[in-house]
């Protein structure tokens, strides 16, 4: 009993002060990007895809690829592209 009056009183109170309780409206896509980005969701996916890549080679393509991506590190790294240099790494 003691609980319903509370109740009962806080509903009192937010009308003696003119506040009119209000349900909450928000659209499912303003829900949904809060929870799924769809920028991080792209990078994770071309994250796998990469990996799937290098898993699926064999020690010496792999080599191949190091010696590649290493020579294209060195290249930028002489011309102080360093945001390249990471691009690099992440291709």
């Amino acid at each position: 009993m003691k609980q319903n009056a509370d109740v009962i009183s806080k509903h009192n109170i937010t009308y003696q002060h003119h506040i009119t309780p209000r349900s909450v409206h928000k659209r499912i896509k303003d829900l949904i990007d809060g929870v799924y980005n769809n920028e991080s969701a792209q990078k994770n996916l071309k994250a796998a895809q990469i990996q799937a890549r290098y898993d699926a080679m064999n020690e010496i393509q792999l080599a191949k690829e190091i010696q590649r991506v290493e020579k294209k590190m060195l290249s930028a790294a002489k011309n102080l592209e360093l945001s390249k240099q990471h691009c690099i790494v992440m291709s």
